[in-house]
Formats: structure tokens, sequence, C-alpha cells
């Protein structure tokens, strides 16, 4: 699948779906060879900062399982190459996921991609068995 697997995203911009995505549950699916983001969290209507409209929030990413992502492909919306794209989010809980082994094909990106998310809780998650550690960017928390 090209992907992105799930997008939550308020409707005020170009290809992004629902009108909020307040109160979002993403639990216990398996993704398997998804080539972009195979979750994609975002609001605003491009503009990405600090001061853009945060109309996703409150959202729970829980017992997932990823397997054989981030092949390339230059179709689709979303990242390159990651599981999670997350951008002017807040209060977004991750935990207790579970993330396999790349695509052979994987193109070589972060796994997750924070842009201007607040209020991020990350837990448990663990990549082909080891813990991951979550990547830092200035308005997030751990």
């Amino acid at each position: 699948l090209a992907g992105p697997g799930i997008v939550v995203a308020n409707d005020s911009g170009f290809l992004q779906e629902g009108p909020s995505g307040d109160g979002t549950l993403i639990e216990d699916n398996t993704f398997t060879n998804i080539e972009r983001s195979n979750i994609m969290l975002y609001s605003g209507a491009g503009e990405q900062s600090d001061i853009a409209t945060q109309g996703v929030m409150n959202v729970i990413i829980r017992n997932n399982r990823f397997e054989s992502y981030g092949g390339a492909n230059i179709y689709g919306r979303g990242e390159v190459g990651n599981l999670l794209s997350i951008r002017n989010a807040s209060n977004v809980l991750i935990e207790n996921n579970t993330i396999g082994k790349p695509s052979d094909e994987q193109y070589r990106g972060q796994p997750v991609i924070l842009n201007h998310t607040s209020q991020l809780i990350w837990k448990n998650n663990r990549i082909e068995g080891k813990p991951l550690a979550l990547p830092t960017e200035p308005t997030a928390t751990k």
C-alpha cells in the first residue's frame, strides 16, 4: 500500500479528512507493507507552526503492530519510510506498540516524525524487541 494507513486530520486543508481528530482511538491494529506514513496526525490548512490550530487532540495510539514498513514510493500522502507522522497535534498518547522489521526496500528515514506537537506521552514502545526512544523536537514532551 502506498499509504498512509490511517489519516486523522481536520478538513481545512488539501487531502485532509474529517472535521476533527479529537478523541480518536487507534488500537489493536496490524499495519503491514505500508510504504508511506502508517499513521498521520495533521492539523491546520498546511500551516505547521506553534500558532497553527491544533484540531487533532486527545488521540491514543495503543497496542498496534507495524511490520515490513517503509518501502520507497513516490505516490500517496505522508512521509516516505516512517511509521508515524504527527504535526500540529496535542495530548497524544502512544503506548505499547510493537515495531517489527522494516521492508527490505526501506527508505532510511526516522520512524517517528514530530513537528509542533505538544503534550505527547510515549510509553513502552518497542522496535524489534528493544525499547524505542522518541525523537526530540523543541515542542514535544516525553
